[in-house]
C-alpha cells in the first residue's frame, strides 16, 4: 500500500489600494473621487457628483448584491446614494 499526503498550501499575496483625489472649482469634474484597486485592477469607483459606489468587477458587484448592507458597512454612511 502506498500512502501519499500533501499538505502544501499556496500563499498568494494581493495588493489593495485606494486612491483619493480632491479638487475645487474644476468645471465638470467632481470635487472628490475615490478609486479602489486590487492587484492593479480597478474594482470600485466613487465620486461626489454621483455619490454612488460603482463596482467595476463582476465579483465586486456580486458581493454588494449578496450583502445589501455591504456599502454602508464598508464605506460608511456619508449620505451615499445606494444603487
Amino acid at each position: 500500500m502506498i500512502y501519499m499526503h500533501s499538505n502544501s498550501r499556496t500563499q498568494m499575496t494581493h495588493s489593495l489600494k485606494y486612491f483619493y483625489t480632491g479638487s475645487c472649482q474644476v468645471p465638470n469634474f467632481p470635487e472628490f473621487v475615490a478609486v479602489g484597486m486590487v492587484d492593479e485592477v480597478q474594482m470600485v469607483h466613487y465620486d461626489s457628483n454621483t455619490r454612488t459606489p460603482v463596482p467595476k468587477q463582476d465579483w465586486m458587484d456580486e458581493a454588494a448584491k449578496d450583502d445589501p448592507k455591504y456599502w454602508e458597512r464598508n464605506i460608511g454612511n456619508h449620505n451615499l446614494k445606494m444603487s
